[in-house]
């Protein structure tokens, strides 16, 4: 059973879900300063056989002002949370001040990580160049990682499956 938590953002017009399977569990959110939209970040602390799971959802602005900001904040906001995933859209290629600022905070791309070289791209959907959405892990090993074929937002959907260590 999948259950979700969302963030509305941009007066409830989008936001940010967080799918996730297993029994419904409290969240919490952030708004994140943003110039242009709205965005944030929301948290649901998961039970893995009586073990915490943490999972963020983010969604990070278009401009590089907007973003260096928010993922600093998302990462104060994450804190030293592990087992952690922490994906969505961070409008930003790898090896930019974002993922490198996900990777100093001890996370790790999955797909680096099972030596899918190199990973789908994600955006936009239809005939994908870019990747811009990630699921990253800390705490956690990936066993498979891909990347959805659906149509069903204007990106491809990032999916990973884990085991605790």
């Amino acid at each position: 059973r999948m259950n979700a938590a969302y963030l509305p953002t941009v007066e409830h017009l989008t936001g940010i879900a967080l799918l996730y399977r297993g029994p419904a569990a409290p969240m919490d959110w952030r708004l994140l300063t943003s110039l242009q939209e709205q965005t944030g970040i929301v948290h649901v602390n998961l039970d893995h056989l009586g073990r915490p799971v943490h999972a963020y959802g983010i969604w990070m602005g278009l401009s590089e002002e907007d973003t260096e900001q928010q993922i600093k904040e998302a990462v104060d906001f994450i804190d030293d949370h592990s087992p952690a995933t922490f994906g969505g859209d961070f409008n930003a290629k790898m090896g930019s001040p974002v993922t490198d600022a996900v990777e100093a905070a001890g996370f790790i791309d999955p797909f680096t990580a099972l030596g899918i070289d190199p990973a789908p791209p994600t955006s936009p959907a239809i005939q994908p160049k870019s990747r811009i959405d990630f699921v990253w892990l800390r705490g956690l090993l990936p066993s498979e990682a891909w990347v959805s074929e659906s149509l069903a937002s204007d990106h491809r959907m990032v999916v990973v499956e884990v085991e605790l260590p």
